[in-house]
């Protein structure tokens, strides 16, 4: 199992989950206009346990081209486990696109001692 890209401790909410919108060339994607929700599933497969939006960091067509950032909930972060996470981008013409265009990225919550 390739190590996690993003790790977290349960009942942590003070690290942000921050990323670059890229196309699969590699260029970061404008997202102005757009919604972004986050999305959570078990790495095991079952429900989705988290699809929330996430705040859009780009201000303009050409400054934080692509960044975006999600706010972790105390519920969020209740169970320990190992997660996939991704981005669902909807533009403003409607057309959804997500991130990354390949696979997933994985989450590992840790237990809190």
């Amino acid at each position: 199992m390739p190590d996690p890209d993003f790790t977290i401790k349960t009942g942590d909410t003070g690290s942000a989950l921050q990323a670059t919108l890229e196309n699969s060339g590699g260029t970061p994607v404008s997202i102005q206009g757009a919604t972004v929700l986050f999305k959570m599933i078990p790495i095991a497969g079952g429900t989705t346990v988290i699809a929330a939006t996430a705040t859009i960091d780009q201000i303009s067509a050409s400054t934080l081209t692509g960044q975006v950032h999600y706010n972790w909930a105390t519920s969020d972060v209740q169970t320990a486990g190992l997660y996939l996470g991704e981005w669902e981008v909807t533009y403003s013409s409607g057309t959804v696109q997500t991130f990354p265009n390949g696979d997933p990225f994985r989450i590992r919550i840790n237990e809190d001692f």
